[in-house]
């Protein structure tokens, strides 16, 4: 089973230690992790080429996973209203 990770990215330091620490646990419980933070982007793209970007990659996933503290984050309740939306369903880590 896919899981897309989302979370907040802009106006933090450490997103992408929280995404990869989010998908090294995923992996352990047997899920196959879809990091958007390592798909191979262009670094050049603005703002809004990055979220089309990434809710491609969402589209084709199975289930989303919240990262703590996404509340904050605009791309991050995008990304899951676009999953519920989809009948995605959201994921939850104890």
């Amino acid at each position: 089973m896919t899981v897309y990770i989302s979370g907040a990215v802009s106006g933090t330091i450490d997103y992408q230690e929280r995404f990869h620490l989010a998908s090294k646990r995923l992996a352990r419980l047997d899920y196959i992790p879809i990091d958007p933070c390592a798909l191979p982007h262009d670094h050049g793209l603005s703002y809004e080429e990055y979220m089309k970007e990434d809710l491609k990659a969402l589209l084709c996933c199975d289930r989303i996973y919240m990262i703590p503290g996404w509340e904050e984050s605009r791309g991050a309740r995008f990304e899951l209203a676009t999953a519920r939306i989809s009948g995605i369903k959201e994921i939850e880590l104890d």
